[in-house]
């Protein structure tokens, strides 16, 4: 069988796979987008307060070098501070103590790698936690100007949400 295309309805074909082509992009385009979006606003929070967390870090320089920051995001909608205490109060010292916490100072422009893996200066937050009953202090550093996945850094456990009954 020979099947004959005009020159015109080979342009037609050409035009319909474009665009179907253009369609699927866009579709996949505003489904990735979207994903993305899911994952950074899954955050879960014990109370208004308190963030849930999750895991503590296997990298033993997460949040006490200003290289490894921890991002707590906010600061475009000027919730960056709000988001910090919501994360160290999620901190309890390995045996389950409380944790306090003190704001150092603001400083350390550090180049730091964005989710993209773009470097990009950023500017951090510097604290000072102390687990109660002990004399161990530690420094910790925090961006609220990117956000990431959270973790307690190694040396600290975190709060669990309690099941309402």
């Amino acid at each position: 069988m020979n099947i004959i295309i005009t020159e015109r309805k080979l342009i037609k074909m050409r035009r319909k796979f474009k665009l179907s082509l253009l369609g699927m992009g866009i579709l996949c385009l505003v489904s990735c987008v979207a994903t993305q979006n899911k994952s950074k606003e899954a955050l879960e929070f014990i109370d208004p307060n308190t963030y849930q967390l999750y895991e503590v870090a296997k990298n033993a320089s997460y949040a006490y070098t200003s290289k490894y920051p921890v991002k707590v995001g906010g600061q475009a909608k000027n919730e960056g501070r709000l988001n910090a205490r919501r994360y160290l109060n999620a901190l309890l010292g390995t045996d389950g103590k409380k944790v306090t916490y003190k704001l150092l100072k603001s400083c350390c422009y550090e180049k730091t790698k964005n989710n993209e893996g773009a470097k990009k200066l950023t500017f951090l937050d510097k604290y000072e936690l102390e687990i109660e009953g002990t004399n161990r202090r530690s420094i910790i550093f925090i961006s609220t100007f990117e956000k990431a996945d959270m973790l307690a850094p190694k040396g600290f456990s975190f709060r669990i949400k309690k099941e309402e009954e």
